[in-house]
């Protein structure tokens, strides 16, 4: 074969090359990217594929945690509210346990329905004090309808004291037990409403 023909032959292969390699480049990365792969030894594909999976399980695994993360979050929100809500309804409970002692404490006139009117205020208002704590951070709405609670839980009481303490003026007495039970009603009222608010 002579010089001109392994020239003609070189020419040949160069255009034949030329013109295919033409249609990759305008196939863009994609066509690139796959040269790049096909290049590559098959350890490197080797190694690429387990790389590209530990990148995937990586992926899968913080999503699951951060899914976790989220699910605990969520779970402890629950059981705060349910928490708080059973606390109102205790509150509810012992403002009608001291409201009917307090209503009962003008007809009894006996030291020991005042003594069960101030201990079922003292638990009313240990109950509105850790109820407070916990809806401070959690529901501001509620923790301000308690304030008046609290205040009606503490006025309930002075009159139940000032009432146990009166034994000689009937006019008075009746005055007295006429605030003690319009004190217990709004009480009463205010702790069924922070009982269906948290409800």
């Amino acid at each position: 074969m002579s010089a001109m023909q392994e020239i003609a032959i070189s020419l040949d292969a160069d255009r034949i090359g030329s013109a295919a390699a033409a249609p990759r480049q305008t196939q863009g990365c994609i066509a690139r990217l796959r040269d790049w792969f096909d290049t590559q030894p098959i350890g490197g594909k080797i190694t690429l594929f387990f790389g590209f999976n530990l990148a995937f399980a990586l992926a899968a695994g913080l999503f699951v945690i951060a899914g976790y993360l989220e699910l605990g979050a969520t779970s402890e929100r629950i059981r705060a509210t349910h928490g708080q809500a059973l606390m109102a309804e205790r509150l509810l409970a012992q403002l009608g346990e001291a409201q009917r002692h307090a209503d009962q404490l003008a007809s009894d006139n006996g030291g020991e329905r005042a003594q069960s009117a101030r201990d079922a205020l003292d638990a009313a208002e240990t109950t509105t004090i850790a109820l407070g704590e916990g809806l401070r951070e959690t529901n501001v709405a509620a923790h301000n309808r308690l304030a008046p609670i609290r205040a009606g839980v503490a006025e309930l009481s002075r009159e139940v004291n000032a009432f146990a303490r009166s034994r000689s003026d009937p006019v008075r007495r009746q005055d007295q037990a006429l605030a003690i039970a319009a004190t217990s009603e709004a009480v009463l009222d205010a702790g069924r409403e922070m009982s269906s608010m948290l409800g």
